[in-house]
């Protein structure tokens, strides 16, 4: 009898050790459940609270939207720059230091930032073409694939490429008489950055007129080459072969 109420104990034994176990697990997964519902109901809390201001106080002064969590700053920033009206310079190149490539898997923090780019489009043009030309390549590969796919159809995407385009062409007016460098790599370059960003907006393959410093250096060096190949090289004859 002894040797059965021992195997009857050992068993009742394991099966409470597995099922505390099983307990501590389970414990585990439901507090991660809720750490991450707060999260993403702080997101669309954020999303959600800038496009209440916007819809019906399209005049007031943006609220100061707060969290408590570290992970939404960027998330904070765009709501409020979403409910402006008007964008100061430091504002602009704040939004331009934001990683949009933070908002791939999210698909309303990447709606967020896609209106609020096209907004700063929209209403500063001058300010968003000269900030924009000094951000990296990579970074403006990563905006154009966001204006490709516009959000909101009150947009005269047309309209606002136009005028985007006339800023770029407008800037690279002043901008390229000071271009004095006889270095034609240099010279490439600073073209690239205003051509790169105005290919984003034309509707046509117009290109920007390229910088008159380059295209003298061209017609130098193009007269230079000519000129080497209509001089032939004076060839000194042997005596022995001079006719008598």
């Amino acid at each position: 009898m002894d040797k059965y109420a021992m195997i009857v104990k050992l068993t009742v034994l394991l099966l409470l050790f597995s099922y505390a176990d099983e307990n501590v697990a389970l414990a585990g997964f439901i507090q991660d459940r809720p750490k991450k519902k707060v999260q993403l109901n702080e997101g669309q809390k954020l999303l959600s609270a800038a496009r209440n201001r916007m819809r019906n106080k399209k005049n007031a002064k943006p609220k100061e939207i707060k969290t408590r969590n570290a992970d939404l700053i960027e998330t904070k920033k765009l709501a409020r720059m979403y409910q402006k009206l008007k964008y100061e310079e430091i504002e602009i190149k704040q939004f331009l230091n934001i990683q949009p490539e933070n908002f791939k898997n999210n698909a309303e923090l990447s709606q967020l930032y896609n209106e609020t780019l096209f907004r700063i489009m929209e209403r500063e043009p001058r300010k968003f073409v000269r900030n924009t030309l000094r951000v990296s390549d990579v970074r403006r590969k990563m905006m154009d694939r966001y204006m490709k796919s516009p959000v909101g159809d009150n947009l005269n995407i047309k309209k606002m490429n136009d005028q985007l385009q006339k800023e770029v062409k407008t800037q690279w007016k002043a901008y390229e008489p000071k271009l004095r460098s006889n270095d034609k790599e240099v010279l490439t370059k600073e073209y690239n950055r205003y051509e790169s960003l105005h290919r984003i907006f034309r509707s046509n393959n117009q290109r920007l007129k390229e910088p008159s410093r380059l295209t003298q250096l061209r017609k130098a060096e193009a007269i230079r080459a000519a000129t080497d190949r209509r001089v032939a090289p004076v060839i000194e004859r042997r005596s022995d072969t001079i006719p008598k």
